[in-house]
C-alpha cells in the first residue's frame, strides 16, 4: 500500500510536464524561427562592435588588455565572454555575433522568468517575452557584438 501510494504522488504525466513547459518551447520554436530567417552567421561588425572585437583581438594575439577609446565603458565581463566565444572558435566577427546571438535567446527566457516571478500569468509573461524576442533594436542588437544584450541578462539575473 505505502509503495502504490509513493508510485502515484511521484508520478509525472507528460500533459504535465507539456503544460509546465510549453511558453518555454514556443519562444524557443519563435527564436529559432528568427535564427533561421536571420542567420548569426555572417562575419562583419554591426553598429559599434568593432570597437569591443578589437579589444577580444588585442588580448588574444597580444596577451594585454586595450580597449579602444570608442568603446571605453568598463566592459571587462564583456570582454570576458568574447575571449571565450572566440577561444571556442578562433576570431571572427560571425564568432562574437553569434556568442550574442546566445545570450540574447538567454535574455528572453529570463525576461518569462521575471514576469512570472512578478506574479504574472503564463500567457502574460509570454505575451512580454514574445514583445522583447519581436522589438526590432533587440532583433538587431541580438546579431551585434555589442554590450545591451549582455547587460540586459546580468540586469534579468540580479532579481
Amino acid at each position: 500500500m505505502r509503495a502504490a501510494r509513493l508510485t502515484v504522488s511521484q508520478g509525472v504525466t507528460k500533459a504535465g510536464h507539456i503544460a509546465r513547459w510549453w511558453p518555454a518551447l514556443v519562444l524557443l520554436s519563435a527564436y529559432a524561427a528568427v535564427a533561421l530567417v536571420l542567420s548569426p552567421a555572417y562575419d562583419w561588425p554591426v553598429i559599434d562592435s568593432w570597437a569591443f572585437a578589437w579589444s577580444v583581438r588585442e588580448l588574444l594575439e597580444k596577451g594585454r588588455l586595450y580597449i579602444v577609446d570608442w568603446g571605453a565603458m568598463s566592459q571587462l565581463a564583456h570582454l570576458g565572454w568574447g575571449v571565450l566565444a572566440v577561444w571556442l572558435a578562433g576570431f571572427s566577427f560571425a564568432a562574437l555575433n553569434a556568442s550574442t546571438f546566445v545570450l540574447s535567446l538567454v535574455a528572453v527566457l529570463a525576461s518569462y522568468t521575471l514576469l512570472r516571478e512578478l506574479g504574472l500569468d503564463q500567457g502574460l509573461s509570454l505575451l512580454g517575452a514574445g514583445v522583447l524576442l519581436a522589438n526590432p533594436a533587440f532583433v538587431l542588437l541580438s546579431y551585434s557584438y555589442m554590450t545591451d544584450v549582455p547587460f540586459l541578462v546580468l540586469h534579468h539575473n540580479n532579481y
